[in-house]
């Protein structure tokens, strides 16, 4: 049986948590029941009056070609050892794409934590769409500067901070988005692992803020949002002191790397919830966009249909015309512009984009 949590089966929810994902310290699973987990956006599979799986749906949001729509983040989905290779994981997704749709979200995301479950995901019609640059940055030249000037973030500049941080993403298509508790839980989870968030300042206004991660191996910078290159050495000089390390993992979107051929990494998937309104706000944005699609989803059964998009408008046709037939993968790759110039010539009106998601708690 599968049904919204309840208050009485928390702990029940922490003990999968920490028998399916063993690595993570006692203070991190603390803060993220403590500050993230809710009843309300929790599924969980009973046997015998017993939760022998489960998962979350985190509210967030995204950017998607100029319009801001809902969208919810797959956390913590496990099975108790015992009661794994059942289907069990495969029916709770089916009923989370349910509830997602009724609370009217368009989207679902996910990061995998092992490649053996990019596969597993892609049958409940989830595919890869996130990706980003990783690359070291050595030690350079002293940029010492007294117009600039770089400090931890504090209690005092959280509400400026985290303005600077949302008003820029908020103007990039396909970023996930934050709200100030997501940013406050973010600040936290990288204090917990000796990390922090730095502000670069500019007659002290605020022109540079990174998220520094740390590890037993490396620091890695998460994000980093700068107004300029002098600002984006400062920050970065400013953590390798601090950590005291010649070299930086930076994880930044692809397109924003000055390196040639960067380190490029894949790290999460997406999958459509709600196909008709994706379409209409993809068609608005895309005016000029003329085609028939006909649409193929196993897990949602309204999502399937043929739909014409047209003068910015979508609308659905009862005829069997169409010009391209696709999975609910495929078209959520196309709607994301994920490497769609590797695709076929016959998909390539679907311009290609770099969609980007980080600091999830994953």
């Amino acid at each position: 049986m599968i049904t919204f949590a309840q208050n009485t089966q928390k702990q029940e929810i922490i003990r999968i948590w920490q028998t399916s994902f063993p690595e993570d310290s006692l203070e991190f699973v603390n803060m993220y029941f403590t500050k993230k987990y809710k009843k309300e956006n929790t599924l969980v599979y009973m046997i015998d009056n017993q939760v022998v799986s489960c998962l979350q749906m985190l509210p967030y949001s995204i950017n998607f070609h100029n319009t801001v729509c809902k969208l919810s983040y797959i956390s913590g989905a496990a099975t108790l050892p015992d009661h794994k290779n059942r289907g069990i994981m495969g029916e709770l997704l089916r009923q989370s794409f349910v509830e997602m749709r009724n609370r009217g979200d368009v989207f679902t995301v996910l990061i995998p934590q092992e490649a053996w479950l990019i596969e597993f995901y892609k049958k409940y019609g989830y595919t890869t769409c996130f990706e980003h640059s990783l690359t070291p940055i050595s030690l350079f030249d002293d940029c010492f500067s007294t117009v600039f000037s770089v400090s931890a973030l504090d209690n005092i500049h959280l509400q400026d901070a985290y303005d600077y941080y949302n008003n820029y993403c908020k103007q990039q298509n396909l970023f996930v988005l934050k709200t100030f508790d997501d940013f406050l839980v973010i600040w936290e989870e990288l204090k917990l692992f000796s990390g922090n968030i730095f502000l670069c300042y500019e007659a002290e206004k605020i022109c540079g803020i990174c998220f520094c991660f740390v590890s037993e191996k490396e620091v890695t910078i998460k994000d980093l949002v700068v107004d300029s290159e002098t600002a984006r050495k400062q920050l970065l000089l400013f953590a390798m002191e601090k950590y005291n390390t010649n070299v930086l993992q930076l994880c930044e979107p692809l397109y924003f790397c000055t390196k040639e051929k960067p380190q490029h990494k894949e790290n999460g998937m997406a999958r459509i919830i709600h196909v008709e309104k994706a379409l209409q706000i993809y068609a608005s944005f895309y005016n000029q966009l003329q085609i028939t699609i006909k649409v193929q989803d196993n897990a949602i059964a309204e999502n399937n249909g043929i739909f014409y998009l047209y003068n910015g408008n979508c609308t659905r046709k009862q005829n069997n015309c169409f010009d391209i037939e696709v999975d609910i993968n495929l078209l959520t790759q196309l709607l994301f512009g994920y490497q769609t110039g590797n695709l076929p010539s016959n998909y390539h009106v679907f311009p290609q984009h770099h969609p980007f998601m980080s600091l999830m708690l994953e």
